[in-house]
C-alpha cells in the first residue's frame, strides 16, 4: 500500500510542480502589475488639476494594457511549445505489448534478408523483437542493420574492423526514396553560414532509423539513464560542427508513464553538389526521439533534408509518412525482468573480469605514472607524508592482486609498503627516494606514463606498454 501511494504520489509530482509554477508566474504578474499601477494611482490621487487626473488615469489603463498583452504572448508561446512537445508523445504513448502478441508479426526482415510478407501498414516485429512498427507504404525500403554496421555507412564505407566496445544493439533502417551523395566544393562550401574545410562526400538519404540500446552498455554495464543514451547519440555531430542543436525537450509519456527527450538538429550547406546536381542551399534536418524502455531505450532518429533547387513535395512526404510511422510504433513488454535484470549483473561480471584479463596491464601503467608524477612532488620525512604516499599506492596494490603473477616487479615496492604499514617506513622511503633520484624529471605531469613508471619496475621491466594507451 506505501509503495502504491508513493507511485501515486510520483506520477502526480509533474502535474502538481506544473500548477505550482503556472500559479506562480500569475503572482509574479500580479506584483508587478501592482508595482506599475502604484505611480499612476498615487499621481492620479494626488494629482492638483483635471488635466494631470486625466494623464494619471490614461497611464493607468496603459500599464495595465501592456502588463495584460504580455501575459498573453508569453501563455500562447508555452501553449505552442507544450503542443509541439505533445505532438510526439501522443504518437508514441501507447501501453507495451505482450512478447507473444509480437510473435505473432511477421519481422520487418526475413532471415534471407528480404523484406517481411505483411502488406504496407501492417504491423511488423523489429529485429529483436522489441517493439512493432507498420511497414511503411510503397517508396521505401526496409533494412536490418547493426551499429558497426550502421556507422560505416555512414562513412560512405562498406563495413568496419571489430569493435568491441562498440555498444551492441538493434538497427532497423526504414528509408524513403532512393540515397544520393552530397559532396562540399572546396573553397565554397559554407556550413552554417561559415566556409569550412570539408572534403569527403557522404551519404544523404531521408530514413527512419530506430535503434534498440541497453540500459546497461560494456564493458562494465553501468546503468545508464535516458539522457546518457541520448547524449552518446549527438555529442559528435556537434562536436565536430555537423549538426546544431536547435531544441532539446524532455516529456513524459502519459499513459504508458515513460520518460521521453525529443531533440531537434539541423544543419545548413550552402554550394554543395547533391548528385550530380549543384545547389545553393541544403537543410539537413534531424529530430531524435528517444524513450526510456524496461530494460532498454528506444532511439529514433528521422533525417530529412530540403534543397533549393527542388520543391517540398518528396520532405513534405516524408514527414507525413513519418507521422503515420510513429503512430504505429509499439513497444513490447518485458516477460520476465527478474531474469533480465540478473543476466544483466551476469554479463557485468564477465565484461569487468574480462576488460581486466585485455586491458589491466596497460591500465596499471599508465594510471601508475600518474600517481609517480605525484610522488615525485612529494618529500617522505615525517610519518603523514608517508601514510599520504601509502594512501596513493594501495590501490595499485589491490589491483595488482586481481592478476596474480602480472605486476612480480613490483613485488618489492608491496614488500615495503607493507613493513611501512607496520610502523617501519625507512625501507619505502628509501625505495622512493631511490627510484626518483633515477628518473629523469618529467617535464609535466601527462608525461608521467613515460618518464617516471620505468623507475618503479625494481628488477624488472614493464614491456607492452605505450604512451598513447589511455584507460579510465
Amino acid at each position: 500500500m506505501a509503495e502504491t501511494a508513493k507511485d501515486t504520489a510520483g506520477e502526480n509530482r509533474p502535474a502538481i510542480l506544473e500548477s505550482v509554477g503556472r500559479g506562480g508566474a500569475i503572482a509574479l504578474f500580479g506584483l508587478l502589475l501592482l508595482v506599475l499601477e502604484a505611480l499612476p494611482v498615487t499621481w492620479f490621487s494626488s494629482a492638483g488639476s483635471e488635466t494631470e487626473r486625466i494623464v494619471a488615469g490614461v497611464l493607468f489603463v496603459v500599464v495595465l494594457l501592456a502588463v495584460i498583452l504580455a501575459g498573453t504572448i508569453i501563455e500562447l508561446a508555452r501553449q505552442r511549445a507544450a503542443a509541439a512537445t505533445t505532438s510526439a508523445a501522443r504518437q508514441l504513448d501507447k501501453p507495451a505489448i505482450s512478447p507473444a502478441e509480437a510473435e505473432r508479426r511477421p519481422m520487418a526482415v526475413a532471415d534471407d534478408g528480404s523484406p517481411g510478407g505483411a502488406a504496407p501498414g501492417e504491423p511488423i516485429a523489429a529485429p529483436d523483437r522489441s517493439y512493432v512498427i507498420a511497414r511503411p507504404p510503397d517508396g521505401w525500403t526496409i533494412r536490418e542493420a547493426t551499429l558497426r554496421r550502421q556507422l560505416a555507412e555512414d562513412m560512405g564505407l562498406k563495413d568496419l574492423p571489430d569493435m568491441p566496445f562498440l555498444p551492441p544493439g538493434s538497427v532497423l533502417v526504414l528509408e524513403y526514396g532512393e540515397p544520393t551523395t552530397v559532396t562540399p566544393l572546396p573553397g565554397r562550401t559554407r556550413s552554417n553560414g561559415r566556409r569550412v574545410p570539408l572534403l569527403l562526400s557522404g551519404p544523404l538519404s531521408r530514413a527512419l532509423r530506430i535503434m534498440t540500446l541497453s540500459h546497461r552498455q560494456p564493458p562494465f554495464f553501468t546503468q545508464a539513464s535516458l539522457y546518457d543514451t541520448l547524449t552518446t547519440q549527438i555529442i559528435s555531430l556537434v562536436a565536430e560542427q555537423a549538426a546544431s542543436i536547435v531544441s532539446l525537450t524532455p516529456g513524459k509519456l502519459a499513459k504508458s508513464h515513460r520518460d521521453m527527450v525529443e531533440a531537434r538538429l539541423t544543419r545548413q550547406l550552402e554550394d554543395v553538389l547533391v548528385g550530380e546536381r549543384e545547389v545553393a542551399e541544403l537543410r539537413l534536418d534531424t529530430r531524435i526521439l528517444a524513450i526510456r524502455g524496461d530494460q532498454q531505450d528506444y532511439v529514433l532518429f528521422i533525417s530529412n533534408y530540403r534543397t533549393s533547387g527542388e520543391p517540398g513535395g518528396p520532405a513534405d512526404r516524408m514527414d507525413a509518412q513519418v507521422a503515420a510511422l510513429l503512430d504505429s510504433f509499439t513497444t513490447v513488454a518485458i516477460a520476465d525482468p527478474t531474469a533480465a535484470e540478473h543476466a544483466d549483473r551476469q554479463r557485468a561480471d564477465e565484461g569487468f573480469d574480462r576488460f581486466i584479463a585485455q586491458n589491466g596491464r596497460a591500465m596499471f601503467v599508465n594510471q601508475f605514472g600518474v600517481a609517480a608524477a605525484r610522488l615525485r612532488e612529494m618529500t617522505y620525512d615525517t610519518p603523514e607524508q608517508l601514510a599520504r604516499a601509502l594512501a596513493i599506492l594501495r590501490p595499485f596494490r589491490s589491483f595488482a592482486a586481481l592478476l596474480p603473477g602480472v605486476f612480480h616487479d613490483y613485488d618489492q615496492l608491496w614488500a615495503a609498503m607493507e613493513t611501512a604499514e607496520h610502523g617501519d617506513g625507512t625501507v619505502l622511503r628509501d625505495l622512493l627516494n631511490a627510484a626518483f633520484n633515477r628518473a629523469p624529471e618529467p617535464p609535466n605531469p601527462l608525461d608521467a606514463p613515460l618518464a617516471a613508471t620505468p623507475a618503479f619496475t625494481i628488477g624488472g621491466d614493464v614491456s607492452g606498454r605505450s604512451g598513447r594507451e589511455h584507460y579510465c
